[in-house]
C-alpha cells in the first residue's frame, strides 16, 4: 500500500473544508455535538482559562499547561477498512492515527504527565452500545482515544 502524503497546499486550499463536511462545520449536528461532549468530559476549561484548538476542530485542545486529546484509534475496524480503503474511503486529511501507547509516548516525551487516557465509544448510536460494553477486552472496538495530561 503506498502512503499518501499532504502537504500544506492541502489545508490551504479555499476548499477543504466544502462539500461532504457539512457535519464538521455545523456546531448543531449530532455530530458536532458528540464530539463537544466528549472533548469537555476529558477537562472541562473554567471561565479564567485559555483554550487553544489544535488540529481539526475541537479534537485537540491545550489549557494554561493541560493537554487535552480526543482522537481516532488506528486499531478499530472502521479505521483499519478505511485505511485500507475498503468499503469506505481513507480520509487522506488525517496525516496519521496512533495507538493508545504512542501517543502516551509522544505526550510524555514532551514532558507532560498523563493524568487520564482512556478509550471512547463511537458516536454512531448502534455501535456505541457494544464499543462501551466490551473495548476493554476487544482492541478492534475502541474507537476514540481520550487523554489528559499537564505540565508537571
Amino acid at each position: 500500500m503506498t502512503e499518501e502524503r499532504i502537504g500544506r497546499e492541502f489545508y490551504d486550499r479555499s476548499d477543504y473544508f466544502e462539500g461532504g463536511t457539512e457535519h464538521l462545520q455545523d456546531l448543531d449536528s449530532p455530530f458536532q455535538k458528540y464530539r463537544i461532549k466528549k472533548v469537555l468530559q476529558i477537562y472541562e476549561p473554567g471561565p479564567e482559562e485559555r483554550v487553544l484548538d489544535l488540529g481539526l476542530w475541537v479534537g485537540h485542545v491545550l489549557l494554561g499547561a493541560r493537554l487535552s486529546l480526543w482522537t481516532p484509534h488506528r486499531g478499530h475496524f472502521l479505521e483499519v477498512l478505511k485505511a485500507r480503503n475498503i468499503l469506505l474511503r481513507r480520509d487522506v486529511s488525517h496525516v496519521d492515527y496512533k495507538s493508545m501507547e504512542r501517543l502516551k509516548t509522544m505526550v510524555t516525551n514532551e514532558g507532560f504527565v498523563v493524568e487520564r487516557a482512556n478509550y471512547v465509544e463511537s458516536h454512531l448510536i448502534g455501535l456505541r452500545s457494544i464499543e462501551r460494553a466490551v473495548q476493554g477486552w476487544v482492541p478492534i472496538l475502541r474507537r476514540r482515544i481520550a487523554v489528559l495530561a499537564r505540565k508537571p
